[in-house]
């Protein structure tokens, strides 16, 4: 961990190396002494069954795999071990992730609701252009440009847990994937924006930090609260329980439900800002559907509208 520590990775890179280390490996291989120069696969391999009882996921697994992997590899660059066991351990599964997304309608709803609350900028964000919390919460003002009716996602905000277990804020000049992302400023939001900007100007917290979503006091707002906010939000209006990043897939499933199948997977890989096709193939079912929804109506006009003249005559 020292050897990786910051700034060798990003910090937040290094917090997500230090959680499966501190809850996970460290208390295990503390239990269960070897000399490092002895490792072999049979005894990671129990590790990892043990894992498995706990019930971690398997991408959970797989993190704690690739953590333990680079430090093997780092104990055979010093002459520790003469190979990885890892190259022996087979890696999980990988599960196709089962979305959990709103409706048009159910997105709709939803944004009528914050529509006049302090929560429709994070909603909003989330709903119309797909933005991860971290993005949402990150966006400064002088990424926005009114005149060219554009915004630009390059700094992103993040709680870390330090070595005290205190929760840190940290901001970041770069996103998930390392793109930055320039969006459309739809007429919507532009008017929402100059909205706060007026409110925060007439506050004296203008251009404190930079950031667009801040507190009455000008600090910004922690990815967390929009988390633990949007939940309690669903809860007091009765609507079905989504995650806040869920908003992101039921941008992608607005998108796809278009009558007229305009939008492409295409389109939706560029709008959500993935690297590759693969990312957004998660959704191919949504478009596989809303296919069948609509060949199912057609062989219904086709195969029963025929049957419907007889009965009517």
């Amino acid at each position: 961990m020292e050897y990786c520590h910051p700034p060798r990775v990003a910090e937040s890179t290094y917090a997500g190396y230090k959680s499966p280390v501190k809850n996970h490996i460290m208390p295990y291989f503390t239990e269960h002494k070897c000399l490092v120069k002895e490792v072999d696969s049979k005894y990671v391999q129990r590790y990892f069954n043990s894992v498995y009882k706990k019930g971690l996921s398997n991408k959970t697994i797989s993190n704690h795999r690739a953590v333990l992997s680079a430090m093997f590899n780092y104990a055979r660059s010093i002459s520790e071990l003469r190979e990885n066991p890892m190259t022996d351990i087979k890696p999980p599964p990988k599960s196709q992730p089962i979305e959990n997304y709103f409706s048009a309608e159910e997105l709709v709803n939803l944004l009528e609701i914050v529509k006049d609350s302090d929560f429709k900028y994070p909603v909003y964000m989330a709903a119309i252009y797909g933005l991860r919390r971290s993005e949402v919460c990150g966006l400064k003002w002088d990424a926005v440009d009114f005149h060219n009716q554009q915004f630009t996602i390059r700094h992103t905000l993040h709680e870390l847990s330090g070595d005290d277990n205190r929760i840190r804020v940290i901001g970041k000049d770069q996103t998930k994937n390392k793109t930055i992302k320039v969006f459309p400023l739809l007429r919507e939001i532009e008017a929402m924006l100059l909205d706060m900007k007026a409110y925060q100007k007439k506050l004296d917290i203008y251009d404190t930090s930079n950031y667009i979503y801040i507190k009455d006091n000008g600090k910004p707002v922690r990815p967390n609260y929009v988390t633990d906010h949007f939940r309690d939000l669903l809860k007091k209006n009765d609507l079905r329980h989504i995650r806040f990043h869920d908003l992101r897939h039921s941008c992608a499933s607005v998108l796809l439900s278009d009558h007229n199948r305009s939008v492409s997977l295409k389109d939706i890989q560029v709008w959500l800002g993935h690297n590759n096709i693969q990312s957004t193939m998660r959704y191919v079912h949504i478009a596989d559907m809303k296919t069948k929804v609509h060949t199912a109506k057609l062989m219904s006009e086709i195969m029963f509208e025929e049957v419907r003249e007889v009965q009517d005559q």
